[in-house]
């Protein structure tokens, strides 16, 4: 992933799961080794994931 940019609060609760469950899955083994294989990207290292994820994990819905 070169950018991502994300809310860290939704007002739709759906929402939010969502956008949690694809950057989850952007930042995982198998999100990394498919960009890997279909776009030839090269995988983040477990330093980075271990950065992003206390981030993706903050992201709730509004109230």
């Amino acid at each position: 992933m070169s950018y991502t940019i994300a809310c860290t609060q939704y007002s739709d609760p759906a929402q939010a799961g969502t956008v949690k469950a694809f950057l989850s899955y952007m930042a995982s083994d198998a999100g990394q080794a498919a960009a890997s294989e279909n776009a030839g990207n090269a995988p983040i290292s477990e330093s980075q994931r271990s950065t992003f994820q206390p981030s993706i994990d903050a992201i709730a819905a509004a109230g």
